[in-house]
């Protein structure tokens, strides 16, 4: 699964316009920061974050197949389909975005992360709770 949504976004990063290149790029980085931060969480944010870079992936390349369809179509149908491929454009940058809130949400927003005095375990708690 993991190889596929790689093979996806490098695919679409190939495909993107170079002006959405870059911050499309940092999506990874981004991510496997998320994980490295919060390691007790890895299991509840994987699955949303590959979600949302294959969704952003498939917009992406969704948006390079409409404008290859709208070269070759005549004129009224391909301004159609160049507005349809800028919308596709959008979405994926929309999506990028909501992507980049979850992550500086859980990062930084939430003082219980390593970059705002540690983080509890969960073995740490279940030490706490025997104690008691």
């Amino acid at each position: 699964m993991l190889y596929t949504v790689g093979l996806l976004s490098l695919v679409a990063l190939v495909l993107v316009p170079p002006p959405v290149r870059w911050p499309l790029a940092a999506l990874w980085p981004a991510a496997a920061w998320l994980l490295w931060a919060r390691p007790d969480d890895r299991p509840a944010h994987t699955p949303y974050l590959l979600m949302g870079i294959t969704g952003v992936s498939l917009l992406i390349i969704g948006h390079a197949v409409v404008l290859a369809i709208a070269q070759g179509s005549p004129e009224p149908y391909a301004s159609t389909m160049w507005g349809i491929g800028n919308w596709l454009l959008g979405i994926a940058a929309m999506v990028a975005m909501g992507i980049f809130a979850y992550i500086l949400r859980f990062v930084f927003w939430d003082r219980q992360t390593p970059l705002f005095g540690g983080r509890e375990t969960a073995h740490d708690v279940i030490a706490q709770i025997k104690r008691q």
